[in-house]
């Protein structure tokens, strides 16, 4: 039996995160209509599974999107998704190997190089040994550009950084103490029992040197887990909750469910899927060009998140999409603004009784200039000139102004007053 006690830090983090993941995605789901529920089950098994799971790997894990803002902030992000998975799956794969089995507990795997003997060959030993160095490296190099955006983000293309609370400023800490502590970890094993390759072997031999490694290889262990528990712990109240969420609202996305009118459970599966990379901040008009810079998405969803006032947020927004088009995870955020600014104002069609009717002259098309077009008297003179040209019989329903397309009032959030003008 392969166990030792600190793997108790890591098991314990790994089940409480699990039952805590699957109560919360039932309960939003246990909200969703019928029909929305009948979206799920006929999406499961068709083509838009598989749309879903290309899409998980190009975003969730290789950050495509990501690469295309900055190359630079796009490895950053792979080095750590695709890395941290690429550990997970060749560590089971070693561990399957070396036992023959795949009925050993999740920490043996992650544990392997403690539980197992350096002089204990098996079949691709060395080959598993150098690609689990590679991968760490490809963590740590993506570590090094994170500490270098902490200093300076325009390293990584952003001209604004995204302010995170203690709370995610703490969970990041210990998110970048994991690798680090696991390169100690499996170094100084090496150093004393041998075995690792290019990295944590030469490491560790470099550490023989100087370090007392029989005092601090059983530590070093004890301390990765802990890291893995407490990020575990703490997983569910920050922002790395976008992690497993992103995945679900992806799947969701695919198999036809949809942002509605009102805030509900898929709108808080989209408030939980938003990473706070900060990429909208830079796209934001209010920010380059006005220097508001806490107005943006990422402070909008946070904000609703931890159950704080967002009116600020709510209401200095030009409802331009910007940052939709940019939001790597592909968030519904026009909606989700619209879903948040309800119906203030009870309007009723009494409401414009002392608006005179119009009459408008019977013909085949009805031409809508609306304000934008009444801004650029051009375009108006342009469409009659086409329907003189065409022989189109036409009536100019605004020509003398005085009617409104509702969409202010849609975007300020009166649903009812938008209709009643239309």
């Amino acid at each position: 039996m392969y166990y030792d006690h600190f793997v108790l830090p890591f098991t314990i983090g790994l089940n409480v995160l699990i039952i805590f993941l699957i109560v919360k995605y039932i309960r939003w789901i246990r909200t969703f209509s019928r029909q929305e529920k009948k979206l799920i089950l006929k999406g499961m098994f068709s083509v838009k599974t598989l749309k879903a799971i290309k899409e998980t790997f190009l975003e969730s894990l290789v950050h495509h999107k990501i690469f295309r803002t900055n190359p630079f902030l796009g490895y950053m992000h792979m080095c750590f998704a695709l890395g941290w998975f690429l550990l997970i799956v060749m560590g089971k794969t070693e561990s399957m190997v070396y036992h023959t089995s795949a009925l050993n507990p999740p920490y043996f795997a992650i544990f392997f190089r403690y539980f197992h003997p350096a002089n204990e060959t098996f079949p691709y030993s060395n080959v598993f040994a150098f690609i689990m160095d590679l991968i760490l490296l490809f963590i740590l190099s993506g570590l090094f550009l994170a500490l270098a955006k902490r200093i300076s983000s325009r390293i990584v293309g952003l001209k604004k950084a995204t302010r995170h609370r203690p709370l995610d400023l703490l969970i990041l800490t210990v998110l970048w103490l994991i690798f680090p502590l696991r390169f100690l970890a499996e170094s100084f094993t090496s150093g004393l029992r041998g075995g690792g390759s290019f990295l944590t072997h030469t490491a560790g031999d470099a550490f023989s040197t100087f370090l007392p490694l029989d005092a601090l290889a059983y530590p070093a262990w004890w301390a990765y887990s802990s890291a893995l528990g407490l990020f575990f712990l703490l997983l569910p109240f920050s922002r790395y909750m976008h992690i497993p969420t992103e995945i679900v609202y992806i799947f969701l996305k695919n198999w036809g469910i949809r942002q509605g009118k009102t805030f509900n459970a898929f709108s808080e599966i989209q408030v939980y899927s938003c990473s706070r990379c900060g990429i909208c901040i830079d796209r934001c008009q209010l920010n380059t060009s006005l220097g508001l810079n806490d107005t943006q998405a990422v402070y909008f969803l946070k904000k609703i998140r931890h159950g704080r006032d967002y009116s600020v947020q709510q209401e200095n927004c030009l409802m331009c999409g910007r940052c939709e088009a940019s939001c790597p995870v592909d968030l519904r955020h026009n909606a989700l603004r619209l879903s948040k600014r309800p119906d203030l104002i009870r309007i009723t069609k009494d409401t414009y009784n002392y608006v005179k009717p119009l009459s408008f002259t019977p013909a085949k098309v009805a031409y809508f200039a609306g304000c934008m077009g009444h801004l650029t008297p051009g375009v108006i003179r342009a469409m009659r000139l086409l329907f003189q040209k065409a022989g189109v019989s036409y009536t100019f329903i605004d020509e003398n102004g005085g009617v409104c397309c509702g969409r202010p009032m849609l975007l300020s959030g009166n649903q009812n007053a938008a209709s009643v003008i239309v």
